[in-house]
C-alpha cells in the first residue's frame, strides 16, 4: 500500500455513482496557471548553491505507469552522478507497514459509521478492483479509501520515486527522507470529518472521469509540461480539494526547502519530489531562488 507515496500530482482525479445523491460534476474552467515562465517547463533541475556546488531537483509523478517510469537519459546520468539521494519520504517496510496501519481504524469504527451505509455499499463495489475486500474496506478511514480511488487501478508495479529509491539503493548512496510519516499523513487526519467525507463522495461519484483526467495528467508530466500541470490540479475544484492542496503543497514547501539546505550546501544531491512542489510563486524553485541558488532546467 504505497497510497503516500502518490500524494503530489494525481489527487484531483475524481463516475457516476449507484444511487447516490451525486453533486454535479464542476465544469472546467481551464483557466492557464499564473507561474513564472521560467520555472513552466521541465522535471530535471540543476540547483547551484552560493560556492558552486551542484545538486539536482527532479519532479516525479506518484504513479507506477511505464510512461512515468522510464527515465530519460538526463535523469540516470544526473542519478549516477549524484553522491546522495533524497525524497520526501523513505519508502521502507517498516514505514510502508506503517501507512497501512494509519489508513484503518483501530478502535472498532467502521467506514459506514463515518459515511453513511449507502456511500459505503458503493465505494466497497469501487474498491474490489485494487485489491481491497469488503471486510478490508469496513475499517478504512475515509481519507484512506479516497486516496485509493483517486489512483487508476491496476496500480500494482512499483511507482516512480522507489524506482529512483532501489536505484540509489543499489548504487550504493545514502537515502535520505524529506518528512516523518506522522507530517505526511497530516496531509489528511487534519483535515476535518466533512471534508473527508466530501472528497470520498466526489471521487466515488464521478470515478469514471478519473481514467481521463489521470491520462492528461500523465500526458502533461510526459511532455514535463508543469503550467499543464498546475492548472490541471486547480482545475478540479471544491472547497474541500483547495483545503487539500494548501496541506499537500502550500504547507509543506517552506518544511523541504528548509530541510533540502544541508544537501544542497554539500552538493552532488539528487532530490526527487513530487512535481507540483516546483512551480509556483511559493514552488521550491522560486523559494530556493529567493535563498541564494541558482536554478537551471536541464530536462
Amino acid at each position: 500500500m504505497r497510497l503516500l507515496a502518490r500524494l503530489c500530482v494525481g489527487l484531483f482525479l475524481a463516475g457516476p455513482a449507484l444511487a447516490l445523491d451525486c453533486p454535479p460534476e464542476r465544469p472546467r474552467a481551464n483557466v492557464p496557471a499564473r507561474i513564472d515562465p521560467r520555472h513552466a517547463h521541465g522535471l530535471l533541475w540543476e540547483i547551484t548553491n552560493a560556492a558552486g556546488r551542484k545538486s539536482w531537483l527532479y519532479g516525479t509523478m506518484h504513479l507506477a505507469d511505464p510512461r512515468v517510469t522510464k527515465l530519460a537519459k538526463p535523469v540516470r546520468a544526473a542519478l549516477r552522478e549524484a553522491k546522495t539521494f533524497t525524497m520526501e519520504m523513505v519508502l521502507d517496510l517498516d514505514t510502508v507497514l506503517a501507512i497501512s496501519e494509519r489508513m484503518r481504524y483501530a478502535d472498532g469504527t467502521l467506514l459506514a459509521d463515518r459515511i453513511g451505509a449507502e456511500l459505503f455499499a458503493r465505494t466497497a463495489e469501487l474498491l474490489a478492483p485494487y485489491g481491497v475486500p469488503a471486510e478490508a474496506a469496513r475499517k478504512l478511514k475515509p481519507w484512506a479509501a479516497y486516496t485509493t480511488l483517486s489512483l487508476p487501478p491496476g496500480e500494482h508495479a512499483t511507482p516512480l520515486d522507489m524506482v529512483l529509491m532501489s536505484i540509489a539503493e543499489k548504487g550504493g548512496k545514502p537515502v535520505h527522507g524529506l518528512e516523518t510519516l506522522d507530517e505526511q499523513t497530516a496531509v489528511f487526519e487534519t483535515l476535518g470529518m466533512p471534508d473527508q467525507v466530501q472528497l470520498l463522495t466526489e471521487v466515488v461519484c464521478h470515478h469514471e472521469a478519473l481514467h481521463a483526467e489521470a491520462e492528461r495528467m500523465i500526458a502533461a508530466y510526459v511532455a514535463r509540461d508543469l503550467a499543464a500541470l498546475v492548472t490541471l490540479a486547480a482545475d478540479a475544484d471544491s472547497p474541500a480539494q483547495r483545503r487539500l492542496l494548501a496541506n499537500t503543497l502550500e504547507a509543506r514547501n517552506a518544511r523541504m526547502v528548509g530541510r533540502l539546505r544541508p544537501d544542497l550546501e554539500a552538493g552532488a544531491a539528487f532530490v526527487a519530489v513530487g512535481a507540483l512542489h516546483l512551480p509556483g510563486p511559493d514552488g521550491l524553485l522560486a523559494r530556493l531562488e529567493k535563498a541564494g541558488y541558482t536554478v537551471r532546467v536541464l530536462y
